[in-house]
């Protein structure tokens, strides 16, 4: 997966490309360490997510709270955070 930051007055934006799986969990956890205040993470480039992807979104969930925006998932993607239910708890926008 590859990251690219973008800052933007309070905002941070993380767009992601590839897979966010078990072997690139580290790589999103050191981008994401020490950002404060608003994060978009664009999902549009991510084409798998597994378990470990999940989990890593939702610690950071865990950490900003509504602070916290997913952005446009591809069809695949979204499936995975409805079958999970994680849908109802993630904010969503549209590219």
């Amino acid at each position: 997966m590859e990251i690219r930051t973008e800052s933007q007055g309070s905002t941070t934006f993380l767009y992601l490309l590839g897979r966010f799986d078990a072997h690139t969990t580290q790589l999103f956890h050191s981008k994401t360490l020490d950002i404060q205040g608003r994060l978009i993470i664009d999902l549009t480039q991510v084409n798998f997510i597994d378990s470990r992807g999940l989990a890593a979104l939702i610690g950071l969930y865990h950490r900003l709270g509504t602070l916290l925006t997913l952005r446009a998932p591809q069809d695949a993607v979204r499936l995975i955070f409805e079958i999970t239910r994680l849908d109802q708890v993630f904010i969503f926008e549209q590219s």
